[in-house]
């Protein structure tokens, strides 16, 4: 079994680079085939995609991004309903997850992976470290965390390798 923690945390850059911070870690822990882009490649390549923030919205990210051959990915949501009294259902490799963070005051996005389905926990790869942290010198961090962390809203999206 992979050692995903041998792949360095990537911190983003600023509030919005969590989409690209969290892919460009994910393509890289993943390899296969994949781009190795950093989180700058992805921000020049789809800022046409963001928000006046810098924020690429979830369902760009997931419907349109997450979806593109190259990155061989294949995404789709859940309500988080389904996962109340059961596993998040990852498998052995890293997932993107994409869920409603009310401290950061809207929708972020992690990569999980060694989930310990009986304690219910996984590790996650935390691009917003520190936090509050300033832009441009956040390291990312490895962080256990409670299946329950992800649960908050009525849906997640869940990107997996296809």
């Amino acid at each position: 079994m992979a050692n995903w923690k041998d792949t360095k945390p990537v911190g983003q850059f600023d509030n919005m680079a969590c989409w690209a911070a969290s892919t460009s870690w994910w393509l890289k822990a993943l390899g296969g085939g994949r781009p190795q882009l950093t989180q700058t490649d992805l921000i020049v390549q789809y800022t046409k995609y963001c928000d006046d923030d810098g924020g690429m919205p979830h369902n760009t990210f997931m419907n349109s991004m997450a979806k593109e051959a190259r990155f061989m990915m294949k995404s789709a949501y859940s309500p988080t309903s389904m996962f109340a009294n059961s596993p998040l259902l990852l498998g052995d490799r890293p997932v993107i997850i994409v869920f409603t963070y009310p401290l950061l005051g809207g929708t972020h996005m992690n990569v999980i992976f060694d989930q310990d389905a009986s304690k219910r926990t996984v590790t996650a790869m935390e691009p917003y470290h520190p936090y509050p942290g300033t832009d441009g010198s956040r390291t990312g961090q490895f962080i256990e965390r409670p299946e329950t962390f992800y649960l908050k809203g009525s849906v997640i999206g869940l990107v997996r390798a296809a």
